[in-house]
């Protein structure tokens, strides 16, 4: 019986080990930032913070006409990635 107890400890640090590592990971961050180009007297002229995930559409107000804004495509850089409104 002794000899089980015994051969349990290392077990034990070894499972100890492998919950810490995945406590310790940083998860991303669900909210990341990106920037959002509207269209207001020439292409992606405006710019905005938004987010790429979830959420209303991000969109500013200029002159009290709404113009909602784009990200870049990473390819063409135009603006037709679709963000939406930081909470």
């Amino acid at each position: 019986m002794k000899n089980f107890k015994q051969s349990l400890i290392p077990l034990g640090v070894m499972v100890l080990g492998v919950v810490g590592a995945f406590a310790s990971q940083k998860t991303a961050n669900p909210l990341a930032t990106v920037i959002g180009y509207a269209t207001v007297e020439s292409p992606c002229d405006m710019d905005i913070l938004c987010q790429d995930e979830g959420g209303p559409l991000c969109s500013i107000w200029v002159n009290g006409v709404e113009h909602q804004a784009f990200g870049k495509d990473a390819i063409t850089q135009e603006c037709n990635v679709e963000l939406y409104r930081l909470f």
